[in-house]
């Protein structure tokens, strides 16, 4: 597994950017970048939060690559949970509601062997 500073450079070079064009966009000084990148400091919850909003990804992602967060599912490990959560995130809150009434709803029938 690739630690956050590979992760992060691979990341950089995907788009083409620099260090200092992170740090200009995501506001965290280009002295605490090296640090991250170079693994003597990994990053908190504000640094990975600014990192996430700047490169345009979901902070989940980004604090999961950081491990302030536990690893979740992936694309591999739960076909259709990423867009269900896509799906959801559209919905209003009585839609949310809605569908999580009836997610429960079919998993007390699996759960008791009705469907």
């Amino acid at each position: 597994m690739e630690n956050f500073g590979e992760w992060l450079e691979q990341e950089l070079e995907n788009r083409e950017w620099s260090r200092a064009d992170l740090s200009r966009v995501s506001g965290v000084s280009e002295a605490q970048l090296s640090r991250i990148v170079n693994q003597s400091r990994n990053p908190g919850p504000d640094a990975a939060t600014a990192i996430a909003l700047a490169l345009g990804i979901d902070p989940v992602i980004v604090f999961r690559k950081a491990e302030l967060l536990p690893p979740g599912p992936t694309p591999e490990s739960e076909p259709g949970f990423f867009e269900m959560w896509s799906l959801f995130r559209q919905l209003s809150p009585n839609g949310r509601e809605a569908l999580l009434r009836f997610g429960r709803h079919q998993a007390d029938e699996e759960k008791h062997g009705r469907k």
